[in-house]
């Protein structure tokens, strides 16, 4: 009949469809899914660090963005123009360290 069976080979799951139903989903480099002639097997996929994508963007040009430190508490006693200059994002400026940043993000 039409499905799908799944089974476990060298500790990897094979998900077989018997009508191929699943090779849609498994064309492209981008998916999950690979497909070798008719027998579908699941890529692991890397994560992103959490972490690092709260605290830091993209921009459009592939930069990384930032939030600058110190504007949560205690700016009663700072000027105005101080404390909206720390509310400000600003880029990284260490091309490393940038590219470690964005290695994390991307996963």
């Amino acid at each position: 009949m039409f499905g799908i069976h799944l089974w476990k080979q060298n500790s990897s799951l094979i998900l077989r469809s018997t009508r191929n139903f699943l090779q849609p989903f498994a064309a492209g480099n981008n998916s999950i899914l690979d497909s070798f002639g008719g027998i579908t097997t699941w890529r692991s996929k890397m994560k992103s660090n959490r972490s690092a994508a709260k605290r830091f963007r993209i921009r459009g040009n592939g930069k990384l963005v930032r939030n600058q430190q110190g504007a949560q508490h205690n700016t009663g006693y700072r000027s105005r123009n101080r404390n909206n200059r720390v509310r400000q994002s600003t880029g990284i400026k260490n091309k490393k360290l940038e590219r470690k940043m964005k290695r994390l993000i991307l996963g």
